[in-house]
């Protein structure tokens, strides 16, 4: 073991307060998902860990601390989604930036074999073409100093991870299809939601959650869009001054996007549990 490596042999040995290990829980993200999660704040009452479990019941991984130079992207998931993103930009042109449909009249296969190769991103076909989101297209926006809005479904936040891209995931939260109905806007939401379209946004904002709710970095509450766009700005400058784990074995002959890994965390790896 060298310099500067943090190892347990046995869970026994394993302080509760130390800031990057915590027990394995039910509900664990990928292991290559990037963490910036605290342990409980008594592990024991939580039921994730006693003594008398054995040592099997616990998986750890080695990770190593990143030092973003770039900002992270922002994908924003929920209903009033459009007008929403819609107001940010208007709002924080400095801040942030949508990312560019790249439009690419080319054959499904093609398309596929972009995303295979890790190209791109995400894609929506439309009539004669597809509207693709390129890795390409996002890291011009980062290299602007913004935050890039991605226009992608919640299925692609894999794959953004698989080229070690780490959006700041944002998920809003609405009490009812009726909560989503009463929003108004004199600006950016001037027309009035019909009942089927709340319905529609509610029901498919719960499946989100459902299915993907363990990739969400941060929660806000649904009401006015004002409202909203300022949870939404607390949460990303949360965020992005937080501080970035990646799985070490992930980091090998691998670049993160606008970081530095070399003489992150003074060279130090720790042992993470996911």
């Amino acid at each position: 073991m060298g310099p500067g490596t943090a190892l347990f042999d046995h869970p026994c040995r394993l302080s509760l307060s130390w800031p990057v290990l915590w027990p394995l829980l039910p509900t664990s993200p990928p292991s290559h998902v990037a963490s910036s999660r605290k342990p409980p704040a008594n592990a024991r009452d939580a039921g994730a860990f006693s003594p008398s479990e054995p040592a099997s019941s616990l998986a750890y991984q080695r990770v190593q601390k990143v030092d973003s130079t770039a900002l992270r992207p922002v994908l924003v998931l929920g209903p009033l989604l459009d007008v929403v993103k819609e107001m940010l930009v208007n709002e924080a042109p400095g801040k942030f930036c949508r990312c560019p449909l790249e439009v690419m009249k080319a054959s499904q296969q093609a398309i596929e074999r972009g995303v295979k190769d890790c190209l791109f991103v995400d894609y929506k076909r439309r009539s004669g073409h597809f509207d693709v989101t390129t890795v390409a297209s996002i890291k011009e926006i980062t290299e602007k100093n913004r935050h890039c809005l991605l226009d992608i479904a919640p299925h692609a936040i894999e794959r953004l991870h698989n080229v070690h891209i780490y959006p700041i995931v944002i998920f809003i939260h609405y009490k009812s299809a009726k909560h989503i109905k009463e929003q108004r806007d004199p600006v950016y939401l001037r027309d009035k939601v019909t009942q089927r379209h709340s319905k529609e946004q509610f029901e498919m904002a719960q499946k989100i959650e459902q299915e993907y709710g363990r990739y969400f970095t941060g929660v806000v509450q649904g009401g006015a869009l004002s409202s909203i766009c300022t949870q939404i700005l607390a949460v990303v400058n949360r965020e992005q001054n937080k501080v970035l784990w990646i799985p070490a074995c992930s980091l090998q002959g691998k670049v993160v996007l606008g970081s530095d890994c070399t003489n992150s965390a003074n060279g130090r790896t720790w042992l993470c549990s996911f």
